[in-house]
């Protein structure tokens, strides 16, 4: 028999009717909400990169970096997992949207060479968010399209034939003068690491192969010094000096002392020398 109009039991079954609308529709306002601050905060922290080298806009690069890769002699195997560790270091300390250029100095240097690798760094995805940015997807890109892509650079520099010159100045004046003094990179942070046995050879000009070498005073005060002169100021220099027990009676203390003595001059901080093992 139906309840009254009116009666104590149809106004119960009425609450309870309400309640069960209530809860559904407050849990999709709910969700509603929670996954608008998820896009919200996808959105402010997004930043879009280039697909050709993953760089963003340039006020987002906090740091250039650029690697000198000495190869004018053969690499030993000791010397290549060195080298790959070295560069496995430079990689995993640079920071996300750093941009970093490799460039291989051999028998065909040239002012203004292009880097054989131009890429920043996308992150690894290790501080990203699961639940509004994609850790996963990070860290393949990372590896792919950019770890990957320089160690396969890296091997096909250390199968390159040695060189009857070794300009190692040269090199790092062209670096230095056309994309780390570069006005708009001279606000961020800049690095330069050399990875060489630090032989300076130019037939005609300057060279180390030689046991009565000429002191970083001599050679500053020369002409040649001149004509490789560069400008390092404010940039941070790690040189990673690779001892080969072949050339010893070259490779001295006052050796590293000339190279140390001839950055400073040029202007550029020496945060670290550290020795690789050659031969």
């Amino acid at each position: 028999m139906p309840a009254p109009r009116g009666s104590k039991v149809g106004r119960v079954r009425t609450n309870r009717s309400g309640r069960g609308w209530f809860l559904p529709a407050s849990m999709v306002v709910i969700l509603g909400i929670g996954l608008g601050m998820i896009y919200f905060y996808a959105q402010k922290h997004a930043v879009e990169i280039s697909t050709e080298n993953l760089c963003p806009d340039s006020s987002n690069i906090p740091e250039v970096a650029a690697v000198l890769l000495d190869v004018t002699d053969q690499t030993s195997p000791a010397e290549q997992v060195q080298i790959r560790q070295t560069l496995d270091e430079i990689k995993e300390a640079l920071p996300r949207f750093g941009r970093l250029r490799l460039y291989v100095l051999s028998h065909d240097l040239r002012f203004g060479q292009e880097a054989v690798v131009d890429l920043c760094n996308p992150g690894t995805g290790e501080n990203l968010s699961v639940l509004y940015q994609n850790p996963t997807l990070a860290k393949n890109r990372w590896k792919e399209r950019f770890s990957d892509v320089l160690d396969q650079a890296l091997e096909s520099a250390s199968a390159r034939a040695p060189s009857e010159k070794s300009e190692i100045l040269e090199a790092i004046r062209s670096i230095s003068i056309e994309y780390l003094s570069d006005p708009a990179n001279r606000s961020k942070a800049r690095s330069l690491f050399v990875i060489s046995d630090f032989l300076q050879h130019v037939p005609g000009g300057f060279t180390q192969y030689r046991t009565d070498q000429a002191s970083a005073e001599q050679f500053l005060s020369s002409q040649y010094a001149r004509s490789v002169a560069m400008d390092l100021r404010g940039i941070n220099i790690e040189l990673f000096y690779i001892d080969r027990p072949q050339y010893a009676r070259y490779q001295t203390s006052e050796h590293i002392k000339f190279w140390a003595t001839t950055f400073k001059e040029f202007g550029g901080h020496i945060a670290r020398i550290k020795r690789l093992f050659g031969g």
